[in-house]
Protein backbone atom coordinates (compact mmCIF):
# COMPACT_ATOMS: atom_id res chain seq x y z
CA UNK A 1 0.00 0.00 0.00
CA UNK A 2 1.16 3.49 -0.83
CA UNK A 3 0.12 6.55 1.17
CA UNK A 4 -0.95 8.70 -1.76
CA UNK A 5 -2.18 12.19 -2.60
CA UNK A 6 -2.83 14.33 -5.66
CA UNK A 7 -1.03 17.66 -5.77
CA UNK A 8 0.18 20.65 -7.72
CA UNK A 9 3.91 21.20 -7.74
CA UNK A 10 5.20 24.53 -6.45
CA UNK A 11 7.81 26.39 -8.51
CA UNK A 12 11.32 26.38 -7.00
CA UNK A 13 11.29 30.18 -6.58
CA UNK A 14 8.03 30.05 -4.58
CA UNK A 15 9.36 27.08 -2.56
CA UNK A 16 12.46 29.09 -1.65
CA UNK A 17 10.41 32.08 -0.47
CA UNK A 18 8.13 29.76 1.52
CA UNK A 19 11.15 28.07 3.13
CA UNK A 20 12.52 31.47 4.16
CA UNK A 21 9.16 32.33 5.69
CA UNK A 22 9.08 29.03 7.63
CA UNK A 23 12.60 29.77 8.91
CA UNK A 24 11.41 33.14 10.24
CA UNK A 25 8.61 31.31 12.08
CA UNK A 26 11.14 28.86 13.53
CA UNK A 27 13.28 31.80 14.62
CA UNK A 28 10.30 33.02 16.66
CA UNK A 29 10.57 29.77 18.62
CA UNK A 30 7.44 28.19 17.15
CA UNK A 31 7.44 24.47 17.96
CA UNK A 32 6.20 22.90 14.75
CA UNK A 33 6.92 20.16 12.27
CA UNK A 34 7.99 22.24 9.28
CA UNK A 35 7.62 20.88 5.76
CA UNK A 36 10.97 20.42 4.02
CA UNK A 37 11.34 22.91 1.13
CA UNK A 38 11.52 20.13 -1.49
CA UNK A 39 8.26 18.68 -0.14
CA UNK A 40 6.21 21.88 -0.39
CA UNK A 41 3.18 21.37 -2.63
CA UNK A 42 -0.50 22.20 -2.91
CA UNK A 43 -2.66 19.17 -2.09
CA UNK A 44 -5.75 18.69 -4.24
CA UNK A 45 -6.90 15.47 -2.60
CA UNK A 46 -5.50 13.02 -0.08
CA UNK A 47 -6.22 9.42 -1.07
CA UNK A 48 -4.79 7.55 1.90
CA UNK A 49 -3.38 4.06 1.43
CA UNK A 50 -3.73 2.87 -2.16
CA UNK A 51 -2.76 -0.55 -3.47
CA UNK A 52 0.11 -0.32 -5.93
CA UNK A 53 -2.00 -2.22 -8.44
CA UNK A 54 -4.62 0.58 -8.31
CA UNK A 55 -2.22 3.45 -9.03
CA UNK A 56 -2.56 2.99 -12.80
CA UNK A 57 -6.36 3.29 -12.53
CA UNK A 58 -6.02 6.46 -10.43
CA UNK A 59 -3.57 7.97 -12.88
CA UNK A 60 -5.62 7.04 -15.97
CA UNK A 61 -8.79 8.50 -14.47
CA UNK A 62 -7.06 11.75 -13.51
CA UNK A 63 -5.34 12.07 -16.89
CA UNK A 64 -8.66 11.80 -18.73
CA UNK A 65 -10.32 14.27 -16.37
CA UNK A 66 -7.72 17.06 -16.44
CA UNK A 67 -6.55 16.79 -20.06
CA UNK A 68 -9.26 19.19 -21.38
CA UNK A 69 -8.49 21.83 -18.74
CA UNK A 70 -6.45 24.89 -19.67
CA UNK A 71 -3.22 25.60 -17.75
CA UNK A 72 -3.31 28.68 -15.52
CA UNK A 73 -1.11 30.79 -13.26
CA UNK A 74 -1.23 30.99 -9.48
CA UNK A 75 0.16 33.67 -7.17
CA UNK A 76 1.06 32.80 -3.57
CA UNK A 77 0.14 35.67 -1.28
CA UNK A 78 -0.25 35.93 2.44
CA UNK A 79 0.46 33.62 5.31
CA UNK A 80 -2.07 32.44 7.85
CA UNK A 81 -3.15 29.57 10.04
CA UNK A 82 -5.95 27.05 10.42
CA UNK A 83 -8.22 27.28 12.24
CA UNK A 84 -7.21 30.85 13.17
CA UNK A 85 -4.04 32.93 13.69
CA UNK A 86 -4.73 33.12 17.44
CA UNK A 87 -5.16 29.33 17.72
CA UNK A 88 -2.95 27.92 14.98
CA UNK A 89 -2.67 24.22 14.23
CA UNK A 90 -1.41 24.58 10.65
CA UNK A 91 0.63 27.47 9.24
CA UNK A 92 -0.04 28.00 5.53
CA UNK A 93 0.87 30.07 2.51
CA UNK A 94 -2.19 31.47 0.79
CA UNK A 95 -3.26 31.54 -2.84
CA UNK A 96 -4.38 34.82 -4.36
CA UNK A 97 -4.62 34.90 -8.16
CA UNK A 98 -5.60 31.57 -9.69
CA UNK A 99 -7.76 30.60 -6.74
CA UNK A 100 -10.94 29.98 -8.77
CA UNK A 101 -9.23 27.77 -11.38
CA UNK A 102 -7.60 25.82 -8.52
CA UNK A 103 -10.98 25.24 -6.89
CA UNK A 104 -12.32 24.11 -10.27
CA UNK A 105 -9.34 21.79 -10.80
CA UNK A 106 -9.83 20.26 -7.37
CA UNK A 107 -13.53 19.66 -8.13
CA UNK A 108 -12.60 17.85 -11.37
CA UNK A 109 -10.03 15.75 -9.48
CA UNK A 110 -12.53 14.91 -6.72
CA UNK A 111 -15.19 13.89 -9.25
CA UNK A 112 -12.78 11.69 -11.23
CA UNK A 113 -11.56 10.01 -8.05
CA UNK A 114 -15.11 9.63 -6.73
CA UNK A 115 -16.06 7.74 -9.89
CA UNK A 116 -13.42 5.11 -9.08
CA UNK A 117 -14.31 4.82 -5.40
CA UNK A 118 -12.25 7.45 -3.58
CA UNK A 119 -14.18 9.61 -1.18
CA UNK A 120 -13.35 13.29 -1.01
CA UNK A 121 -13.11 15.38 2.13
CA UNK A 122 -16.30 16.68 3.71
CA UNK A 123 -14.87 20.14 4.30
CA UNK A 124 -14.69 22.76 1.58
CA UNK A 125 -11.43 22.89 -0.39
CA UNK A 126 -9.29 25.84 0.69
CA UNK A 127 -6.26 26.23 -1.64
CA UNK A 128 -3.07 26.64 0.38
CA UNK A 129 0.47 25.37 0.80
CA UNK A 130 1.09 23.86 4.24
CA UNK A 131 4.30 25.23 5.76
CA UNK A 132 4.12 23.46 9.12
CA UNK A 133 1.98 21.81 11.77
CA UNK A 134 2.11 23.32 15.26
CA UNK A 135 3.12 20.89 18.01
CA UNK A 136 2.56 23.11 21.05
CA UNK A 137 0.71 26.36 21.49
CA UNK A 138 2.85 29.21 20.20
CA UNK A 139 3.12 32.56 21.88
CA UNK A 140 1.45 35.72 20.63
CA UNK A 141 4.52 36.41 18.46
CA UNK A 142 3.30 33.98 15.81
CA UNK A 143 -0.14 35.59 15.53
CA UNK A 144 1.52 39.00 15.17
CA UNK A 145 3.92 37.60 12.56
CA UNK A 146 1.06 36.09 10.55
CA UNK A 147 -0.85 39.36 10.58
CA UNK A 148 2.28 41.27 9.56
CA UNK A 149 2.76 39.03 6.49
CA UNK A 150 -0.91 38.49 5.62
CA UNK A 151 -0.59 40.38 2.31
CA UNK A 152 3.01 39.58 1.30
CA UNK A 153 3.58 38.01 -2.14
CA UNK A 154 5.56 34.77 -2.23
CA UNK A 155 5.94 34.05 -5.92
CA UNK A 156 3.93 32.72 -8.81
CA UNK A 157 3.86 29.45 -10.69
CA UNK A 158 2.16 27.82 -13.64
CA UNK A 159 -0.31 24.99 -13.10
CA UNK A 160 0.04 22.87 -16.22
CA UNK A 161 -0.04 19.42 -14.62
CA UNK A 162 -1.06 17.56 -11.49
CA UNK A 163 0.96 14.94 -9.68
CA UNK A 164 0.07 11.61 -8.13
CA UNK A 165 2.48 11.35 -5.21
CA UNK A 166 3.39 8.61 -2.73
CA UNK A 167 4.53 9.65 0.72
CA UNK A 168 7.11 7.21 2.05
CA UNK A 169 7.88 7.53 5.75
CA UNK A 170 11.53 7.87 6.64
CA UNK A 171 13.36 8.68 9.82
CA UNK A 172 13.81 12.37 9.00
CA UNK A 173 10.28 12.81 7.69
CA UNK A 174 8.36 11.76 4.61
CA UNK A 175 10.03 11.32 1.25
CA UNK A 176 7.74 12.13 -1.65
CA UNK A 177 7.88 10.12 -4.84
CA UNK A 178 6.04 11.29 -7.94
CA UNK A 179 4.20 8.28 -9.38
CA UNK A 180 2.70 10.10 -12.34
CA UNK A 181 2.04 13.48 -13.94
CA UNK A 182 -1.20 14.35 -15.73
CA UNK A 183 -1.11 17.37 -18.05
CA UNK A 184 -3.70 20.11 -18.43
CA UNK A 185 -3.71 20.58 -22.21
CA UNK A 186 -6.75 22.74 -22.87
CA UNK A 187 -9.49 22.17 -25.42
Amino acid sequence: MLRTFVAVEIAPSARQLAAELAKKCRDLGVDAKWVEPDNLHLTLQFLGNVRETDIHTVFASLSRAVRPLTPFDVVCRGVGAFPHADRPHVVWLGIDEGREPLVGLQAVVAQALGEIGFRGEARRFEPHVTLGRIRRGPGPELAAFLREHAEDAFGAFDVSEILVVASRPERRGPRYEVLGRAELRGA
